[in-house]
């Protein structure tokens, strides 16, 4: 059986037993979205973000700004298929052995806010 769904009004996801089911949940796309290296889908070449990019850059200043550019970049999408009306984006840096970018996304759908966190490892 082949699935073809619609970006524009609902994500595909597997149940614990393994079926695909609908799902109207932001979550995948908005995951993809940030995660996903833009260039690297064979389909679309401007689908992705540039955060990649940042696991090369010092943890300075600036690449919180940079990191938020990102995220609406990739995210914009979503907005132009309607699947949310607007994104909240907070960007962190927290230092440490490891520096990371924590990534605050707060998707407003149908007047509801849905909350995902992400992290970006920078040097």
């Amino acid at each position: 059986m082949d699935y073809k769904i619609d970006p524009a009004t609902k994500d595909n996801a597997l149940t614990d037993g393994g079926d695909l089911e609908m799902s109207d949940d932001l979550g995948n796309n908005v995951y993809l979205s940030l995660m996903t290296e833009q260039g690297s889908d064979i389909d679309d070449a401007a689908f992705g973000s540039k955060l990649h990019l940042l696991t090369r850059e010092k943890a300075v200043g600036n690449i919180e700004a940079v990191a938020r550019e990102y995220c609406v970049e990739a995210l914009a999408w979503i907005l132009k298929a309607k699947r949310a009306e607007k994104f909240d984006i907070v960007t962190e840096l927290e230092k440490g052995e490891t520096s990371s970018l924590k990534l605050n996304i707060t998707a407003w759908r149908n007047g509801r806010p849905q909350s995902y966190e992400h992290f970006v490892e920078v040097r």
